[in-house]
């Protein structure tokens, strides 16, 4: 495991430019640097910075796993649920 910490100056603009807290945006900022989605059960959080980041809540992230299991069931008859 790498830890990893963030960019004081990106995190300062992004939360200035999304109106987030610098403790947000250091995370926003660590997932858009590394290419990970953020996973939140902030709602507001999750609209600020939508379109900045791929950004989902824990229910979100179950619906994607779930679509991802049907499409490996149906194209290998595997059920991985």
């Amino acid at each position: 495991m790498k830890i990893v910490y963030p960019d004081f100056k990106k995190s300062l603009s992004l939360a200035i430019q999304y109106n987030i807290t610098y403790y947000d945006a250091s995370f926003v900022q660590i997932a858009k640097e590394y290419n990970v989605p953020l996973i939140t059960e902030d709602k507001k959080l999750i609209n600020a910075v939508g379109n900045y980041i791929s950004a989902f809540n824990l229910d979100a992230l179950k619906k994607i796993s779930d679509a991802v299991s049907l499409v490996i069931s149906a194209f290998t008859g595997f059920s991985a649920i």
